[in-house]
């Protein structure tokens, strides 16, 4: 498997969750639940990716079966933990910036 198939993944998704997370309060005033712009940027990261993924098994890449599986597995951690990261800068009595400090720390 290429190295730049995963480093694009992880690009696409620290993209889509830095714009989420800076502009959840802002669709907040505007009416729009988090849980709604979080399912609506996993739909969005998901198709992104779904168009990556099949452009590189055409070129010839191939996925096994284990790899997708702990893909699927590591995908639904992500959307728990990016949904509850979002839940915390829109609804957080600190703030946004405060809740991005202490998802740093986790890392």
């Amino acid at each position: 498997m290429s190295v730049w198939f995963p480093i694009m993944c992880a690009l696409i998704g620290a993209i889509f969750h830095t714009s989420i997370s800076v502009t959840g309060r802002i669709w907040m005033m505007k009416g729009i639940s988090s849980f709604e712009l979080t399912t609506d940027a996993f739909f969005l990261q998901g198709v992104t990716l779904m168009i990556a993924n099949v452009v590189y098994v055409l070129c010839g890449g191939q996925l096994p079966l284990s790899i997708m599986i702990w893909a699927g597995i590591g995908s639904a951690f992500n959307m728990t933990g990016f949904f509850l990261c979002t839940e915390a800068s829109v609804y957080g009595k600190a703030g946004p910036s405060q809740a991005l400090m202490e998802l740093q720390s986790i890392f």
